[in-house]
Protein backbone atom coordinates (compact mmCIF):
# COMPACT_ATOMS: atom_id res chain seq x y z
CA UNK A 1 0.00 0.00 0.00
CA UNK A 2 1.31 3.40 -1.35
CA UNK A 3 1.51 6.44 1.04
CA UNK A 4 -1.42 8.25 -1.21
CA UNK A 5 -3.40 5.03 -0.47
CA UNK A 6 -2.82 5.03 3.26
CA UNK A 7 -3.70 9.14 2.89
CA UNK A 8 -6.95 8.66 1.35
CA UNK A 9 -7.81 5.74 3.56
CA UNK A 10 -6.86 7.59 6.90
CA UNK A 11 -9.06 11.04 5.57
CA UNK A 12 -11.79 8.59 4.55
CA UNK A 13 -12.28 7.15 8.24
CA UNK A 14 -12.04 9.89 9.81
CA UNK A 15 -16.00 11.15 8.95
CA UNK A 16 -17.29 7.25 8.86
CA UNK A 17 -15.98 6.73 13.10
CA UNK A 18 -14.73 8.99 15.88
CA UNK A 19 -11.37 8.11 16.30
CA UNK A 20 -9.76 9.23 19.61
CA UNK A 21 -5.71 8.28 18.75
CA UNK A 22 -4.44 8.53 15.63
CA UNK A 23 -1.79 5.88 15.79
CA UNK A 24 -1.13 3.18 17.63
CA UNK A 25 2.39 1.78 17.77
CA UNK A 26 3.12 -2.22 18.57
CA UNK A 27 6.70 -3.06 19.18
CA UNK A 28 8.75 -5.25 21.13
CA UNK A 29 10.73 -2.50 23.20
CA UNK A 30 13.89 -4.60 24.12
CA UNK A 31 14.68 -4.80 20.28
CA UNK A 32 14.35 -1.55 19.42
CA UNK A 33 14.71 0.21 22.96
CA UNK A 34 18.22 1.83 21.81
CA UNK A 35 17.38 2.62 18.26
CA UNK A 36 13.66 2.90 16.24
CA UNK A 37 11.58 3.96 18.61
CA UNK A 38 13.26 4.54 21.87
CA UNK A 39 11.37 7.27 22.81
CA UNK A 40 7.89 5.10 22.76
CA UNK A 41 9.20 2.54 24.68
CA UNK A 42 7.28 3.12 28.18
CA UNK A 43 8.21 -0.34 29.33
CA UNK A 44 5.34 -1.98 30.00
CA UNK A 45 5.85 -4.11 33.35
CA UNK A 46 3.44 -2.62 35.34
CA UNK A 47 0.31 -4.03 36.20
CA UNK A 48 0.04 -5.61 33.13
CA UNK A 49 -3.67 -6.84 33.49
CA UNK A 50 -4.85 -3.11 33.36
CA UNK A 51 -2.45 -1.20 31.00
CA UNK A 52 -3.30 -4.46 28.81
CA UNK A 53 -6.79 -3.39 28.50
CA UNK A 54 -5.99 0.30 28.16
CA UNK A 55 -3.69 -1.05 25.18
CA UNK A 56 -6.63 -3.18 23.80
CA UNK A 57 -8.78 -0.16 23.87
CA UNK A 58 -6.04 2.54 22.36
CA UNK A 59 -6.10 -0.40 19.66
CA UNK A 60 -9.65 -0.16 19.07
CA UNK A 61 -9.67 3.59 18.90
CA UNK A 62 -6.32 3.90 16.60
CA UNK A 63 -6.78 4.84 13.02
CA UNK A 64 -4.13 3.74 12.14
CA UNK A 65 -1.44 0.74 13.65
CA UNK A 66 2.30 0.48 13.08
CA UNK A 67 3.06 -2.77 13.76
CA UNK A 68 7.40 -2.62 13.97
CA UNK A 69 8.15 -7.18 13.49
CA UNK A 70 11.39 -7.85 14.71
CA UNK A 71 12.94 -10.99 15.28
CA UNK A 72 11.58 -11.50 18.69
CA UNK A 73 8.16 -9.77 18.09
CA UNK A 74 6.55 -13.16 18.15
CA UNK A 75 8.63 -14.19 21.11
CA UNK A 76 5.81 -11.71 23.13
CA UNK A 77 2.91 -13.32 23.91
CA UNK A 78 1.78 -9.48 24.31
CA UNK A 79 2.54 -7.89 21.42
CA UNK A 80 1.01 -11.28 19.75
CA UNK A 81 -2.44 -10.32 21.58
CA UNK A 82 -1.92 -6.71 20.39
CA UNK A 83 -1.29 -8.00 16.57
CA UNK A 84 -5.07 -9.76 16.83
CA UNK A 85 -6.56 -7.12 17.97
CA UNK A 86 -4.97 -5.15 15.49
CA UNK A 87 -6.65 -7.69 12.80
CA UNK A 88 -9.82 -7.56 14.69
CA UNK A 89 -10.07 -3.84 14.09
CA UNK A 90 -9.18 -4.34 10.45
CA UNK A 91 -11.84 -6.80 10.13
CA UNK A 92 -14.46 -4.71 12.33
CA UNK A 93 -13.77 -1.52 10.19
CA UNK A 94 -13.30 -2.78 6.90
CA UNK A 95 -16.09 -1.72 5.84
CA UNK A 96 -15.79 1.94 6.29
CA UNK A 97 -12.23 1.57 5.38
CA UNK A 98 -11.75 2.73 8.64
CA UNK A 99 -8.22 0.82 10.60
CA UNK A 100 -5.02 1.36 8.55
CA UNK A 101 -1.87 -0.94 9.19
CA UNK A 102 1.35 -0.16 8.35
CA UNK A 103 4.08 -2.99 8.69
CA UNK A 104 7.37 -2.15 9.55
CA UNK A 105 10.49 -4.66 9.28
CA UNK A 106 12.99 -3.88 11.52
CA UNK A 107 16.18 -5.88 11.13
CA UNK A 108 13.93 -8.65 9.64
CA UNK A 109 12.67 -9.38 6.26
CA UNK A 110 9.20 -9.51 5.15
CA UNK A 111 9.25 -13.07 4.20
CA UNK A 112 10.17 -14.39 7.89
CA UNK A 113 7.19 -12.70 9.40
CA UNK A 114 5.05 -13.64 6.16
CA UNK A 115 5.85 -17.66 5.91
CA UNK A 116 6.69 -17.29 9.80
CA UNK A 117 10.70 -18.70 9.28
CA UNK A 118 13.92 -17.50 10.18
CA UNK A 119 14.37 -15.66 13.35
CA UNK A 120 11.04 -14.79 13.66
CA UNK A 121 9.60 -18.40 13.12
CA UNK A 122 11.26 -19.80 15.75
CA UNK A 123 8.86 -18.24 18.14
CA UNK A 124 6.83 -20.03 17.00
Amino acid sequence: MGSEEIKRRISSSASIHQWKYDVFVSFKGKDIRKTFAAHLDNDKAETRIFIELKLLNAIHHSRVSLVVFTTNYADSRWCLNELVKIMECVRTFRDHQGHVVVPIFYDIEPSDVQKQSGRFGDSF
